[in-house]
């Protein structure tokens, strides 16, 4: 995945090239595995609704579901670390807003993979932004599950950065990310 998604996309952002080269990865990298994702997040959906759930109340299915559904898709979709995870997903400010709260502890051997990748693809200027990187990679992870999401409420579905937290945690190297944002449906 990261060397696939780096080369790719060349680590440009604008215009949407990162999450464009990330919906490219999802589609090649594993259908298996999305559709079972789909049929994991509709089994999910379809007892919120039985429950008397409704997109109006997308807010309480994310805060009841969510940590799950992310778990899967970052652990089994992508390739983090289930043990490295960190999900919260509390209750939105309304009904439709859906607060979510994901960290993720890289270790020293992940961000080595990183920087050996930045290295073979000759990405000098990204040589002492390995963090950066980490970072990056995590965070468009965590949106690319929209347009699932999308498919399951029928409706345009955002996932908004509020902000986003970088920590060296030990001396080995570990770095620390915390994602903060939120999504709704558009």
């Amino acid at each position: 995945m990261v060397y696939n998604i780096i080369n790719l996309s060349q680590l440009r952002i604008e215009g949407g090239k990162l999450q464009s080269i990330f919906r490219h990865y999802l589609k090649n990298a594993s259908p298996e595995a999305l559709i079972l994702f789909q049929q994991y997040v509709n089994n999910h959906f379809q007892q919120y609704k039985t429950q008397g759930g409704s997109i109006e109340g997308i807010s309480g299915f994310i805060s009841t579901n969510g940590r799950d559904l992310f778990q899967y898709w970052l652990s089994e979709i992508f390739p983090f670390q289930k043990e490295s995870l960190i999900i919260d997903c509390p209750e939105g400010h309304s009904a439709v807003d859906s607060q979510l709260i994901i960290s993720y502890v890289y270790d020293k051997a992940e961000l080595d993979y990183i920087q050996f990748v930045l290295e073979k693809l000759e990405f000098h200027e990204w040589k002492e932004k390995i963090n950066d990187v980490a970072r990056i990679l995590f965070v468009d992870a965590i949106k690319s599950i929209s347009d699932y999401f999308e498919n399951l409420i029928g409706t345009r579905y955002k996932i908004y950065t509020e902000n986003i937290n970088l920590y060296e945690i030990d001396v080995n190297g570990s770095i620390f990310v915390e994602f903060q944002g939120a999504g709704r449906p558009q």
